[in-house]
């Protein structure tokens, strides 16, 4: 009767090992479905998405208010980053200006009510910063979304590359934002028309290896 119930136990052992392995496989299949389209875009192609609408002056200012917040509003990186307000009828340096002393409006690049215009008056390089910008605060809020790390961690450019290597194997892939490709090929020196970023899907191991070599 012990040599039954050992068997049986055994049976029932290999059947729930079964079920945990394919739950286990359900799930893990499921973790990668769930991100096949990157936020605010389409399909356009295999592995290839494009924005749903153009870029306006609010994205743009989210990602200029956070390069004030991280590197400070007088610091060479947030003064590159600020487009060419004389195509919104104002000089950048009365933008910059010490004397303001709301340090808030040194974002308001044009007034509020136009927010929601199409972005424009931004060069060729900013546009490629704000890609890079866009792609890994991205991945990063989608390490945040799957509990891969504290929803109070921050993101900042020099873990960035550390955190998502440590959980390639959860989420292999990165979905990367670029200039389209017909901007690129003329490299205007100023943005001044609707603009729709382009998205491909890259492996974190090729896109840090990209990364290195810049």
């Amino acid at each position: 009767m012990w040599g039954e119930l050992t068997s049986s136990t055994a049976r029932t052992m290999k059947i729930t090992q079964h079920i945990l392995l394919a739950s286990l496989f359900l799930a893990c299949k499921s973790f990668h479905v769930r991100e096949e389209t990157p936020p605010g875009c389409v399909r356009i192609g295999p592995s290839q998405w494009e924005d749903e609408r153009p870029l306006t002056n609010l994205d743009y200012w989210e990602y200029l208010g956070w390069t004030m917040n991280h590197y400070g509003r007088f610091s060479p990186e947030f003064k590159s980053a600020f487009p060419d307000t004389s195509g919104h009828g104002h000089l950048i340096a009365d933008a910059l200006s010490e004397r303001d002393t709301v340090p808030q409006h040194k974002t308001y690049f044009v007034p509020k009510e136009r927010f929601d215009e199409n972005l424009c008056c931004v060069s060729n390089s900013q546009l490629l910063q704000y890609a890079c910008w866009r792609t890994e605060i991205v991945h990063w809020n989608r390490l945040r979304n799957y509990g891969l790390i504290a929803q109070k961690h921050l993101y900042t450019p020099q873990v960035f590359s550390t955190e998502i290597a440590k959980h390639a194997h959860k989420l292999p892939d990165i979905f990367v934002y670029e200039i389209p490709e017909s901007v690129r090929r003329t490299s205007p020196a100023r943005i001044d028309q609707a603009l729709k970023m382009s998205c491909r899907k890259q492996s974190v191991k090729s896109y840090l290896q990209d990364d290195r070599s810049k």
